[in-house]
């Protein structure tokens, strides 16, 4: 079983039964925020992935104002799955951040995590292809043995957008340990919200939505 397996385990609890009107509100503010989900596009399957990610660790049910992620971790939900203990500490206890890609050694993928400083290995990953040194990206890493692991949501900015980024994540380090958890979110929110207005809006420039003064509602 694999993180991604527990995730659409997951998905699958929250999106049925009594949660079937909550998962079809959480689209429409997904596809208001990142556009909808077109089945012609290369990139669908990953539009996918980031609203998962961010319905079951991120979004709180307008049912009772907790997240999918918390229920789950606190045993009030539990999956159908058998779950080692240590498999759902590690599910729990995931890291949503932005990246630089650092290299690709062998099977091993090294990369940093922009608000923690902090580099990290992925022995023998999976993906190890389509990193850029010019690009950030905002991706869930997972502990699993003597390494991490990626899921499968990833959002990758252009190049032309590491000034605007770097600059935000340096203010949002300035803040205290209480405050940072949730504006580092916040930003990697806003931040997918503007890469998906690229590709909605071709004929804007890139520095007009990479910015706090945006002409288009981020």
């Amino acid at each position: 079983m694999t993180y991604d397996d527990l995730i659409d385990e997951v998905m699958l609890l929250f999106s049925q039964n009594k949660y079937e009107n909550e998962v079809a509100s959480a689209k429409n503010e997904f596809h208001r925020a990142a556009g909808i989900f077109d089945e012609e596009s290369i990139d669908v399957e990953n539009k996918i992935n980031l609203f998962m990610d961010w319905y079951l660790f991120h979004r709180p049910l307008s049912l009772d104002g907790v997240r999918p992620i918390d229920k789950i971790c606190k045993g009030e939900i539990k999956p159908n799955l058998e779950i080692p203990d240590d498999r759902l500490k590690s599910f729990c206890s995931s890291r949503h951040s932005l990246f630089e890609f650092i290299k690709v050694k062998g099977e091993d993928v090294y990369v940093k995590d922009l608000f923690s400083n902090y580099k990290t290995v992925l022995k023998k990953s999976p993906v190890t292809l389509g990193f850029s040194k010019s690009e950030i990206f905002s991706a869930r890493l997972f502990a699993l043995n003597d390494t991490f692991v990626f899921s499968k949501a990833f959002c990758i900015h252009p190049e032309q957008a590491c000034k605007y980024i770097l600059k935000e994540v340096k203010k949002i380090k300035k803040l205290s340990d209480e405050e940072r958890d949730q504006k580092r979110f916040d930003l990697i929110f806003r931040l997918l919200k503007m890469r998906y207005k690229i590709d909605q809006y071709k004929h804007i420039k890139l520095e007009e939505i990479y910015t706090d003064e945006p002409k288009l509602r981020i």
